[in-house]
């Protein structure tokens, strides 16, 4: 295949038979310009293709067929192949753009499409839309005009994209579609989106790279959506370019949005370069905590995928591998993406190894990533915090791949070897979480794989943040519970690095995250259970490697306890008895008071001792919450009667 590169602009309606926007020099100046400001160069290096069809969207007696599609029908195993490799080059293409959001679009805009249609230069679309004959001789012009071969980049303005969207389906295998960037689209619409066009893209064809399309947040004929309710594949991104309706839906002012542009120039020429700020006099800086704990994560991902590697023998594992595999190198580039950009942000020397890790993915995908960085050791005092933590989050998230245990634990085993510890440390760390689990769920293994799915959510944390709970930072020289402050710090309430850890995960006892997040009123019961976990883990594990108690996990959930009791004496009084408040306050009880009895079984309740601490029964905890529970409301119905005596005897009859 030619390596020769083609832009072809799609052009839109307009308003008269001898001038178009196809023929106007407004878009080419408007994006040469931003391609040039942004520093892009080379820009002769590709040639413009910008056939003019105008004329032929007046309706006309010639009569033509549809060009055929060129695209094969793709079993279901080749579809299924064909998606991730799609979805690959999106997502590097995301990491690469480094796209901001730029907010939603304007309410009027609904339904103005289909009210316009009928309307002046809106009828050249309508004439696209429902003769064939038109549509035929528009699209076999465009055709006639594209190379034998090549690379190809398609942008289409308006009624453009539609034509696009017909389009593509119909260029000849030999020709590269690198990428399709679709502007001011009116496919979101139903009238512009028939069951034709939509049928033949249910999948990308196998010739396309990407397909983004930016829909102008103040731009009418966007109608305030983008198109991939219509065609799933398709990125939808909005964009800025003004309020007004005519100027908002102009191709000037989309191929002039910076945005717009250096997604083109992307396609095009490649990604601008991105400066790396240097070490300082050749000496190369250490991670600080937020990078520790992420670089942590991705190791034990790695050491996931060479167990996976190792003990793949049936066609299912394989498959698995490789889903794992390529969802390993989204995550961490993308992580140490954000890392280094954290870096440059505060004007930091960045340490050699981020640099290392890093990935520069191809638009075509990467199969490989550099391996991760093997950390130095760490003491059981810590590891009894941060070791937990990579076992039981998805740090592959948003990607859900389940991972036999027999995989999980080798990989532990080995994460535990590297960081100094005994290769049973990991073991211990899952059975622990296992065992706590049990005790939580009463003795069930609900959470099944051991995994925990985004615990705490935005939600519960959120209120840590607004009421200063990262002040109490962990005590100098504890870089567990520091490491994980600080990662929230440093990324926000949602605790995200790449995706790497949910914010239930950075929660720490001793931090005054912890009783604030299980008090919080929008935490849920299953939220409640899934916080639980880690501090128990740590609880469990420090008397099985006998280290020293925490007692602030005691007190923490204690405070939690009396949090929660107080919220449920001042609702039982007003509320139904079978209320949905009521029931999720029992069961957040249920959770804690079961959590209670797992820690007083540890020793862990002040002024007992030790000796006397015996392990209540697996069923204890619920018996306890209950008849608490049952208490509490009896003696809330018996006061309800009150008032209404004291109502009876103050009314005259």
């Amino acid at each position: 295949m030619s390596d020769s590169k083609f832009l072809l602009y799609l052009h839109g309606v307009s308003t008269s038979k001898t001038h178009d926007s196809g023929s106007s020099e407004a878009w080419k100046t408007a994006l040469f310009a931003e391609l040039e400001e942004l520093g892009f160069r080379n820009l002769d290096s590709f040639r413009v293709i910008e056939p003019s069809y105008t004329d032929l969207l007046h309706s006309n007696d010639a009569k033509a067929d549809v060009p055929p599609t060129t695209t094969k029908r793709l079993g279901k195993v080749e579809a299924e192949d064909h998606l991730r490799a799609y979805q690959e080059r999106v997502s590097a293409l995301e990491v690469k753009w480094g796209y901001s959001y730029e907010g939603p679009g304007m309410a009027y805009q609904d339904s103005l499409v289909s009210a316009v249609k009928n309307f002046g230069a809106f009828r050249q679309a309508k004439s696209y839309v429902e003769d064939d004959n038109v549509r035929a001789q528009v699209l076999s012009k465009i055709l006639d005009s594209l190379p034998d071969e090549g690379r190809l980049v398609i942008v289409g303005h308006s009624l453009g994209s539609v034509i696009a969207a017909d389009l593509v389906t119909r260029i000849s295998p030999k020709v590269q579609v690198e990428g399709m960037i679709t502007v001011g689209s009116p496919l979101g619409t139903s009238y512009f989106s028939g069951k034709k066009l939509t049928k033949e893209l249910v999948n990308s064809p196998q010739n396309l790279g990407w397909w983004v399309n930016l829909w102008g947040t103040g731009d009418p004929v966007a109608a305030s959506r983008g198109i991939s309710a219509k065609i799933e594949w398709v990125l939808d991104l909005p964009v800025k370019t003004g309020w007004k309706p005519g100027p908002a839906h102009s191709s000037k002012n989309y191929l002039s949005n910076p945005n717009v542009a250096n997604l083109i120039g992307t396609a095009l020429l490649g990604p601008l370069c991105r400066e790396i700020v240097p070490v300082d006099s050749g000496v190369d800086v250490p991670f600080d905590q937020a990078e520790w704990l992420a670089v942590a994560a991705l190791r034990y991902v790695y050491l996931v995928e060479c167990q996976l590697k190792e003990n793949s023998k049936s066609k299912k594992d394989k498959e698995t591998l490789e889903r794992y595999s390529g969802a390993r190198i989204l995550v961490q580039s993308r992580a140490i993406t954000e890392l280094i950009e954290r870096r440059k942000t505060e004007a930091k020397p960045i340490p050699s190894e981020l640099i290392r890790m890093s990935i520069e993915l191809a638009e075509e995908g990467k199969k490989t990533a550099p391996e991760p960085t093997q950390l130095t050791r760490l003491s059981r005092e810590d590891a009894v915090e941060i070791v937990p933590r990579l076992l039981t989050e998805n740090l592959i998230n948003p990607y859900e791949i389940s991972i036999r245990e027999e995989i999980r634990k080798e990989a532990a085993k080995d994460l535990s070897a590297e960081l100094g510890l005994r290769s049973t440390f990991g073991v211990q760390a899952l059975e622990s979480i296992q065992l706590v689990q049990e005790e939580l769920r009463g003795g069930s293994n609900a959470l099944g794989n051991g995994l925990i799915l985004g615990a705490a959510g935005l939600g519960a944390v959120a209120m840590v943040v607004a009421t200063g709970g990262l002040a109490l930072a962990a005590a100098p020289g504890a870089f567990g519970a520091a490491a994980v402050t600080s990662a929230l710090a440093a990324f926000g309430p949602g605790g995200m690095i790449g995706g790497l850890f949910s914010s239930g995960a950075l929660l720490s006892a001793g931090s005054g995250t912890l009783a604030l997040s299980l008090s919080n009123t929008r935490a849920s019961a299953a939220v409640v259970e899934e916080m639980l976990v880690l501090p128990l883990v740590e609880a469990e594990l420090r008397k099985q490697l006998k280290l020293e108690a925490n007692p602030s996990i005691w007190f923490e959930i204690v405070e939690a306890e009396m949090n929660v009791r107080r919220e449920y004496q001042q609702l039982v009084p007003f509320c139904d008895h079978k209320s949905a408040a009521l029931k999720g306050l029992k069961s957040k009880l249920t959770s804690i008071v079961r959590a209670l009895d797992f820690l007083r079984a540890l020793g862990l309740e002040p002024g007992v001792e030790k000796s006397e601490a015996k392990k209540a029964p697996k069923k204890a905890a619920k018996k306890t919450a209950k008849d608490a529970d049952a208490k509490a409301e009896r003696r809330a119905v018996g006061q309800r009667k009150v008032p209404k005596l004291e109502l009876a005897a103050g009314t005259s009859k």
